[in-house]
């Protein structure tokens, strides 16, 4: 199978993002940094760690801090290998549950997303090349593990991508508040490519009129809208429970 160009960061933050690593093989752990007063806390850790030849150094909590102070490491930060993902042709051949990212640039976000995505069977998740976060250590240790398992795909214009995945059978459904039908009455039991929006802007105006149809969530309180990943996981559950009823 031919890989595309990957997108992961070369280090590794926090245990269950590690974890994953180690557990899925997809690449290869280089080293390992633990915090001196943390090495307790990952005695299972160090024995895998042992058994695969992996290096492991004890150093000071505050490397691990100065190293990244925007991501609470947990005491334990790992060095990897280039993480290669497969082409959206390759995907094509067997998935049925596609997830797209129209610009959303926060890695928290994304994280939670990949997250939901593994939960609920997603076979992967698509972020355009221009205007759009990428699987960064902070992005990964909010995925906790599912960085390791959700393939994460960069593709060029997205409403040629829609078009083409249209070719291949899906049918697209971008969430928008403002539509007429909800997602408990729209059909997502076949192929479906569910289509999400930014985090302030929402769906793109070209890019929803891509979509094969719009959805909404309905909410009964006086928020207006839901955080990107929330409306994702409810999204792709609601997905999950259509295909389960067959």
């Amino acid at each position: 199978m031919k890989k595309s160009k990957n997108t992961q960061a070369q280090w590794l933050v926090g245990k269950h993002a590690i974890e994953a690593c180690l557990k899925t093989g997809r690449r290869k752990i280089k080293q390992v940094l633990i915090a001196d007063k943390h090495q307790h806390k990952y005695i299972f850790f160090l024995k895998s760690f042992a058994e695969h030849k992996i290096p492991v150094r004890v150093t000071d909590k505050k490397e691990l801090d100065k190293r990244y102070p925007d991501s609470p490491h947990q005491g334990i930060i790992a060095e990897v290998g280039m993480l290669e993902q497969p082409r959206l042709e390759d995907i094509l051949k067997t998935a049925n549950l596609l997830l797209i990212l129209d610009q959303v640039t926060d890695p928290h976000n994304i994280g939670a997303v990949l997250r939901s995505a593994d939960a609920f069977g997603c076979d992967a998740v698509l972020l355009p090349e221009q205007n759009s976060g990428s699987l960064t250590h902070v992005a990964a240790k909010a995925a906790s593990g599912a960085a390791e398992t959700v393939p994460v795909i960069k593709v060029g214009n997205l409403t040629k991508t829609l078009e083409q995945l249209a070719k291949e059978g899906f049918w697209s459904v971008g969430l928008d508040g403002s539509a007429k039908q909800t997602i408990y009455q729209t059909d997502m039991q076949g192929k479906t490519v569910i289509v999400m929006g930014s985090e302030g802007k929402g769906l793109r105006p070209l890019v929803a009129k891509t979509c094969d149809y719009l959805a909404k969530i309905p909410m009964v309180g006086t928020v207006e809208s839901l955080n990107i990943s929330v409306a994702t996981g409810i999204t792709l559950y609601e997905c999950c429970c259509q295909r389960n009823k067959k």
